[in-house]
């Protein structure tokens, strides 16, 4: 298939010279043999190559001097066919746009062309007599006697549209004070192979739920030559619901343990269920006075209980019962109330312990519960392809601010993008494997994604 630019006009017939001997040649004639070659030549460039840099053309910041830029020697079709050719090292001062924040660029295109000029101009010249006189040549006056074809280096804040002849070699990033910042060779276009696309044709289609540390990679692999077209569709939708209303099952230990912090006041344990052991924390004392039946008896000192025989304790008068430090009491009871039957300094028990988590345990922030609002719908999306971000490429050619605004009106999610073609955007898409990542810096959203090699 034959470039578009072969029919944007009606071509006069290729036409070359038909020598015979004693023929009279005039500029005319030989205008019309070296015309012949030229338009052969460069019918043949554009049907073998495709426009864009064929060798060298280099772009560097001059030493010393960041006003200023280098390019080196090379070579560049454009898409008449002609042959852009720079002989020696070229210095060109810097034009365009301060950044305001770094590493975005808006225009700052630095392009090559063809140009040529008339030099050598004659304005006499002398008629000398040929063939003994008979005939005499027309004396030269009034042209230039060369054409001298030399490229010219230009600065645009738009990328060439098609037909205007203009090759674009890099893209400048310049500080406040117009130095250059940065050199950007990824708008750089290569010349290719011309014939029809053999590249793989497929589609890939997906949608991924992003933050500001989760982004989307993409990689996509070129196969069989370079295609005619790898084109973008992006849109916008809501954050995946599922991340805040499924979580797994879990749970959280307690860890507790008393301490007795001072003496125990009369006080009483309420019995629930079952058998309950009652436990002192502190040390405390029982005593057991003796009834005496018979004043007259001292001998007769008994401790009476309705249900047991009456004890003789003749002989421990003013004997008593003490406990010696910590102990329990055991009650057997179904409800009720139990009585700690004794008093005892005031005390408090305090309570200790934590809960431990029920999920992946990790010092790494990355992988702990945040606080904040939910995400929602995407806000600044960027788009970066091959390690260039094309975010403000595309931005501009959609007429938007950014990609997506944090709400559900956003065109981004209203309709999307629609069709970005990124062989148009100064990417070098030739065969091999490429990456598109898909990120934002606040918030987060979904981005639905469709990408087209044809």
């Amino acid at each position: 298939m034959l470039p578009k630019v072969f029919f944007t006009g009606v071509e006069l017939p290729l036409e070359r010279l038909n020598y015979y001997n004693g023929q009279r040649l005039e500029a005319a004639d030989l205008r019309l043999e070296q015309d012949y070659h030229i338009r052969v030549r460069r019918w043949l460039n554009r049907s073998l190559h495709t426009w864009g840099i064929a060798a060298g053309l280099e772009v560097t910041v001059k030493p010393g001097d960041a006003h200023k830029l280098l390019v080196d020697p090379g070579l560049a079709l454009d898409d008449q066919g002609r042959e852009i050719i720079l002989l020696e090292q070229q210095e060109i001062g810097v034009i365009g746009t301060p950044s305001t924040t770094p590493g975005v660029v808006f225009g700052n295109y630095l392009t090559i062309r063809y140009s040529e000029e008339p030099v050598a101009l004659t304005e006499d010249g002398c008629a000398v007599p040929i063939n003994g006189g008979k005939v005499k040549n027309r004396p030269a006056w009034g042209g230039p006697a060369r054409l001298r074809a030399e490229p010219l280096l230009e600065w645009t804040d738009d990328w060439p549209t098609e037909g205007d002849g203009r090759v674009v070699i890099a893209q400048v990033e310049l500080d406040a004070t117009c130095k250059v910042v940065n050199v950007r060779s990824g708008v750089r276009k290569y010349v290719a192979a011309a014939q029809p696309a053999r590249a793989l044709v497929y589609a890939l289609e997906g949608e991924k739920d992003v933050d500001p540390t989760n982004s989307k990679r993409l990689f996509f692999h070129i196969r069989g030559g370079r295609p005619d077209t790898v084109t973008l569709y992006l849109r916008g939708d809501r954050f995946s619901t599922t991340y805040y209303t499924e979580l797994g099952g879990h749970t959280h230990g307690l860890n507790l343990d008393t301490a007795n912090a001072g003496g125990l006041s009369n006080h009483t344990h309420t019995l629930s269920l079952g058998s309950v052991t009652v436990s002192e924390a502190g040390g405390h004392g029982h005593t057991i006075k003796a009834n005496v039946e018979d004043p007259n008896d001292h001998d007769a000192l008994e401790m009476h209980d309705a249900d047991l025989n009456n004890v003789d304790l003749g002989p421990l008068v003013g004997l008593s019962v003490s406990s010696s430090g910590q102990h329990t009491h055991t009650v057997n009871a179904v409800g009720g109330t139990a009585d700690a039957g004794g008093a005892a300094g005031a005390h408090d028990h305090s309570i200790s312990g934590n809960t431990q988590t029920g999920g992946i345990n990790s010092a790494d922030a990355a992988y702990q519960a945040r606080t904040g609002v939910p995400r929602t719908y995407l806000d600044d999306l960027r788009v970066v392809v091959d390690g260039t971000d094309l975010t403000n490429d595309i931005t501009n050619r959609l007429g938007w601010a950014k990609l997506g605004d944090g709400t559900s009106s956003h065109p981004l999610v209203t309709g999307g993008t629609g069709p970005v073609p990124l062989e148009l955007l100064g990417l070098d898409l030739s065969e091999g494997e490429h990456v598109i990542e898909l990120r934002v810096g606040n918030g987060g959203g979904r981005v639905l994604y469709n990408l087209y090699v044809e």
